[in-house]
């Protein structure tokens, strides 16, 4: 696969490791080490690597994208965003994450006010924080997170 850097095109084939390196001005750099045994420093967050990395699986028909993102402190009565996206593959990386959801527009960020679950075609969601039993569930889930943060 190869991936666009600011310090030129990739091939993601011929990468044995990637090391970050300590913060510079304008972002992250890290230390790529390459199949012939050369390294080249390149200011991307390791992030983009693990994006790159993985084996991208069609997704069977039926599985939902459902995203939650809070309001910013202080807007608690806009309540919570939800969109709802179709799965259209899985990339599969190495490591302890579970397989990771892509829509039409790539893959779902998390953060601390941005959640989400991949609804299965037969009614059960999972995410990064756990299980449920439907969609309902999440969003309940995070209803009630939003009111004890407004009640804190």
């Amino acid at each position: 696969m190869l991936m666009q850097t600011y310090s030129g095109v990739l091939n993601t084939d011929h990468i044995v490791s990637v090391d970050p390196c300590a913060p510079v001005s304008k972002g992250e750099r890290c230390e790529v080490k390459f199949t012939d045994g050369s390294t080249r420093f390149v200011n991307l967050p390791l992030d983009h690597f693990e994006q790159a990395a993985g084996t991208i699986v069609p997704a069977l028909p039926g599985f939902m994208l459902i995203e939650a993102v809070m309001p910013h402190s202080g807007d608690e009565e806009h309540g919570v965003f939800y969109r709802e996206s179709p799965v259209i593959a899985f990339r599969i990386a190495s490591g302890d994450k579970g397989p990771v959801p892509i829509t039409v527009e790539g893959e779902p960020t998390g953060g601390l006010d941005h959640s989400f679950v991949v609804q299965q075609p037969n009614g059960p969601c999972a995410g990064p924080n756990g299980w449920y039993e439907n969609v309902t569930a999440f969003k309940a889930e995070r209803e009630r997170a939003l009111s004890s943060r407004a009640a804190a």
